[in-house]
């Protein structure tokens, strides 16, 4: 047998080259996973009861995620669900389902519970968006140094930590450095790749969709801003630019929209449409101070009464540089200003951050009417009426992360004081984004009623679960998720047309929301108590369970007098399996 040729010295050194490279991502993906493991320490003594996060938003996630693979292993429409705010049900494809990363913990789910699964997702997304960010800033920049730091700046940025306080969907961010490399190739690949690069540009776009259609527009807006500046700094080359995009983006939308033309046809179609601006306008966006002082979720907030006026709340406080970073921006820009990419890149973020304004400029939370911004044309528009300016920091983080490690690859060309003077940069910026430990996190109580044999209740009978699922008390909705959805619920924590109120049982479920809410609740006479059972009647509701909440005393009080006759402690709870005969 003939032996195998000696590679020749360039193969061998390419060889040699990519292994180092697959040694280090390999190497960072260990590391970010410690410092993932590290800062979430507090929910590891007990994963399944623990998870990361607070408020309602992360029982609203489980309950998606429920509610999802239900619909999924029946062959039904995974959105719209009647086992919401029934009877009327849940426009599902206008809520925070995340729909991906609800299949791909569905077996975690299954075995150890809710809760599992939505730690396992929250401690994956942070790690591979420090992982995925390195890769695509080593791809477009180089210098393995420089792209772990970058991946480190964008995995664990402001935005990160702000919104790991329960947005799942939020920080799921995999898919922008991989919309990086994409774009990359697209500009570097030319014509010939355009039905390649289009086919990689539909799943980029597709996988977006089914995590968060907030961040896919985002991600819309940004890259037409990208294609932009890189076409108003190379105007000899815009024509091409510009048809090589219209190529690849008719590729990608005509792949995209086969894959999610059902939920598109669901969201404008069905009913429980929500109407308006769900949020608001210039409410959740960036504030002129929250750039150099850090919301309450860092470690070193000194101006926690301060930043709590930003605008929206803490948690979409995430515009924060900081000096020792602005610094480091400045010094990068001064010494690579004749660099055409580092001047787009810095010219994309400078437009975004002005997009994230919103439609005034605000400061400590007050609106400057006198000083509007371009965003005011545009947010009330369709589709853009519901997008919260504030958040196209989940990009911006990753272009300064992308100068960043264009700066630590420039200081190692320059002499002893330029290396010195980036590092105590970088170290100074890792300080200023620490994040406060330990990490928010939530300890439900779920009765062992709902984890056992829950067949007494009929599949798919609609129940009185109590406290009724809301903005202030969601825990109900993480019940009916370890209840496997067996069972439809009155209320919930969602953005549809009914958000705001229990959208049925007119005279009992007024009632319920005063005590949940601490209101006066309306006195219960003979006709008023009439009035509630024929509310129950009226949708078939026959059982009632009540749960442990902070209203249980007044809650029990009010369902024993509806019922008529006392409940059966049940593993937990206090349940009516006849309320209403």
């Amino acid at each position: 047998m003939a032996e195998a040729a000696e590679p020749e010295p360039e193969d061998a050194a390419n060889l040699s080259t990519r292994r180092r490279v697959i040694v280090w991502s390999l190497g960072m993906l260990l590391v970010y996973s410690a410092l993932v493991v590290g800062f979430t320490w507090n929910i590891w003594s007990d994963p399944t009861h623990i998870f990361v996060g607070q408020g309602g938003d992360p029982y609203l996630t489980m309950s998606f995620f429920a509610l999802t693979q239900r619909a999924v292993s029946l062959h039904q429409n995974p959105f719209f669900t009647t086992y919401l705010n029934a009877p009327h049900g849940v426009n599902l494809a206008w809520e925070t389902t995340s729909p991906l990363a609800g299949m791909l913990v569905w077996p975690v789910d299954a075995i150890f519970g809710p809760i599992a699964g939505f730690n396992l997702a929250f401690v994956s997304a942070l790690i591979l968006n420090a992982w995925l960010a390195s890769i695509a800033i080593f791809k477009v920049v180089g210098g393995r140094f420089a792209a772990s730091i970058g991946g480190l700046l964008y995995g664990f940025s402001p935005f990160v930590i702000a919104h790991g306080r329960g947005h799942l969907e939020l920080i799921v961010l995999v898919t922008p450095p991989l919309l990086m490399l994409v774009l990359n190739r697209m500009l570097r690949t030319h014509r010939q790749r355009w039905k390649l690069n289009g086919a990689l540009l539909a799943a980029v776009v597709v996988a977006q969709f089914y995590i968060s259609s907030e961040v896919l527009i985002i991600e819309a807006i940004a890259t037409g801003v990208l294609l932009v500046v890189f076409a108003a700094l190379n105007l000899r080359q815009a024509r091409r630019l510009f048809a090589d995009a219209a190529r690849t983006t008719a590729v990608a939308l005509g792949l995209s929209l086969l894959a999610v033309a059902w939920p598109l046809y669901v969201n404008f179609t069905y009913p429980q449409r929500p109407s308006g601006a769900i949020q608001g306008t210039d409410i959740y966006v960036a504030d002129v101070l929250n750039l150099v002082i850090p919301n309450n979720n860092m470690a070193i907030s000194p101006f926690n009464a301060f930043a709590s006026h930003f605008s929206g709340n803490g948690t979409e406080a995430t515009a924060f540089v900081g000096i020792p970073l602005a610094i480091l921006l400045v010094t990068v820009l001064v010494w690579r200003r004749r660099d055409r990419f580092v001047l787009a890149v810095a010219g994309i973020g400078v437009i975004l951050a002005i997009f994230s304004f919103g439609g005034y400029v605000h400061v400590r939370g007050h609106v400057v009417h006198q000083l509007p911004l371009p965003w005011k044309l545009v947010e009330n528009l369709p589709i853009l009426l519901d997008l919260l300016p504030g958040r196209f920091w989940l990009v911006i983080y990753l272009l300064i992360a992308v100068v960043v490690a264009v700066g630590i690859n420039e200081a190692m060309h320059r002499g002893r004081r330029a290396k010195i003077l980036v590092g105590g940069l970088v170290v100074l910026t890792a300080v200023t984004f620490f994040p406060a430990l330990p990490v928010d996190v939530g300890n439900p109580t779920v009765p062992t009623f709902f984890t056992g044999d829950v067949s007494r209740i009929p599949d798919a009978s609609t129940i009185l679960l109590a406290p009724v699922p809301s903005t202030i008390e969601p825990q109900a909705e993480l019940w009916q998720a370890y209840a496997g959805v067996r069972f439809k619920i009155v209320g919930g924590y969602i953005h549809g047309p009914e958000h705001d109120h229990i959208p049925t049982m007119p005279t009992l479920g007024e009632t319920i929301e005063a005590i949940q809410t601490g209101r006066p609740a309306t006195p219960t006479d003979t006709v008023i108590l009439e009035h509630m059972r024929a509310d129950l009647a009226r949708d078939g509701i026959h059982t009632v369970v009540l749960g442990p909440s902070p209203e249980h005393d007044a809650l029990l009080t009010l369902l024993t007098e509806v019922c008529d006759t006392p409940p059966v402690s049940d593993q937990g709870t206090q349940v009516w399996w006849t309320c209403v005969g």
